[in-house]
């Protein structure tokens, strides 16, 4: 059976929910603890085994991809509203896709963060891995997780442009939306033409593209974790034989 059908039914929309990481959730809470009891101590070096750190470090990072989902989602929600406003602005529909923009490339940036924490690919001079970088280890040593972490980029990689144009150039526009604005900053006479109309329609579409690109998302994500499923089993087993072997001893 494969990980995906047997994910945790509380939430299962929460990538941290995905049945990949339960063999780490163990080593996850137990850091979790051991760094509970020092709030307010002032030490901030939790003392934890290997599988500990490794299991939070993984676990932090999908927390992250949680996160910016859950930023889309109220994206979605709030584009979907402005669909059926009685006073729909283009101003603040621009706002909210040009968030979803940069949510969209940042996910994929946090993918890859996901990725490098997986394999334990260390920070240079205090900065994480850039994704070529990330993607070149991976192809090298995991070429299921690669072909994964790949699939997540061109999810969204139409959006690449948009973002860097935003970024360095412009704010987002399109035919439509242009001319939408256009028309209301000129206060130009559309007899004929309803123009709230025309706003919610354009706006509707924008949500329903913004829905399925979330979904798009939240699957190959899901995708992903799958595969570095063998990965995270690999640690969980070795800490388990490594405490197995203490137990001996003592």
């Amino acid at each position: 059976m494969s990980v995906e059908a047997s994910k945790i039914e509380c939430c299962p929309e929460l990538l941290g929910n995905h049945a990949a990481l339960l063999c780490l959730l163990p080593h996850q809470r137990s850091y979790l603890h051991r760094a509970l009891a020092l709030v307010g101590t002032g030490t901030r070096l939790v003392k934890a085994s290997a599988a500990e750190v490794y299991a939070q470090s993984v676990c932090s990072r999908v927390a992250e991809l949680d996160n910016g989902l859950g930023s889309l989602r109220l994206v979605q929600r709030f584009v979907g509203a402005l669909a059926n406003d009685s006073d729909p602005d283009p101003d603040i529909y621009r706002y909210h896709y040009e968030n979803f923009v940069f949510r969209c490339i940042g996910l994929v940036d946090r993918a890859h963060l996901l990725v490098a924490a997986a394999l334990l690919m260390s920070k240079k001079r205090g900065n994480m891995p850039d994704n070529h970088l990330i993607e070149g280890q991976v192809k090298n040593r995991n070429a299921g997780v690669h072909a994964a972490l790949l699939e997540v980029k061109a999810t969204v990689q139409l959006y690449r442009r948009p973002r860097n144009e935003l970024v360095h150039a412009s704010a987002y526009s399109c035919r439509d939306l242009g001319v939408l604005g256009g028309v209301l900053y000129l206060d130009l006479n559309a007899e004929g033409v309803d123009i709230e109309a025309v706003a919610r329609a354009l706006f509707s579409e924008g949500s329903n593209e913004i829905a399925t690109t979330l979904e798009a998302l939240t699957l190959k994500l899901g995708a992903l974790l799958e595969a570095m499923h063998p990965m995270f089993e690999l640690v969980a087993k070795a800490a388990t034989k490594k405490a197995a072997s203490k137990e001996a001893v003592e």
